[in-house]
């Protein structure tokens, strides 16, 4: 089941939240972990309606996540763009359906929000060609690619 994700989900999230920190090396470029602020992000994404926080859950479990914000598009502001912050699904559910449902739900309340289009990325790691294939099957195109460097 998707559904969005509650305040009280927030604890269980923040233990994935760290989980992908770690799979994806994410301090390896500078960037640092905090708990506490993850805890906060969540629920201010949570409370606004500009954002959302999904989870994928199984026979009361949390399994994954999607997170989502909207903002205007840089160079129009009248077009509204949905961008996804945050994508994860536990190591042990992956390979199945729950990271398409997921996206496709996160997609929809995009659509619902009055955005026009949606930007997605993915991280550098072991499924990172899987999800080249799974973003380009749901007709995503490839506009750019992201570096990162401790300054």
């Amino acid at each position: 089941m998707i559904r969005p994700a509650t305040v009280e989900d927030v604890g269980l999230m923040t233990e994935h939240g760290e989980d992908f920190y770690y799979e994806a090396e994410l301090g390896k470029c500078g960037l640092e972990w905090c708990g506490a602020s993850f805890v906060d992000f969540c629920k201010v994404l949570i409370k606004i309606s500009n954002g959302t926080i999904l989870v994928a859950e199984e026979k009361g479990e949390i399994i994954g996540g999607v997170a989502g914000m909207i903002a205007p598009w840089f160079f129009n502001q009248n077009q509204l763009v949905l961008q996804e912050l945050w994508w994860w699904v536990g190591k042990e559910h992956r390979g199945g359906t729950t990271a398409v449902r997921l996206m496709k739900t996160l997609l929809k309340w995009g659509e619902i929000q009055g955005a026009k289009v949606a930007v997605l990325a993915h991280m550098d790691i072991e499924n990172g060609d899987r999800l080249e294939k799974i973003y380009t099957k749901m007709g995503f195109s490839l506009i750019e690619a992201h570096y990162a460097k401790e300054i």
